[in-house]
């Protein structure tokens, strides 16, 4: 889990698209969510968490 934080938008977006880079094609549906901070609520994210292998 990563938690990104910061005023450059710039920064945020590389680093979110390096991490999308290392998780293989076949198991992004398995192991990758994506949450922005002014669109997600804490209770979707617990959610996630829960189905997590």
């Amino acid at each position: 889990m990563y938690i990104l934080n910061s005023e450059e938008i710039f920064f945020l977006n590389d680093f979110t698209e390096k991490i999308k880079k290392i998780i293989p094609e076949d198991l992004k549906d398995l192991n990758q969510y994506v949450f922005y901070g002014n669109e997600i609520k804490a209770d979707d994210i617990l959610l996630c968490a829960k189905n997590f292998p």
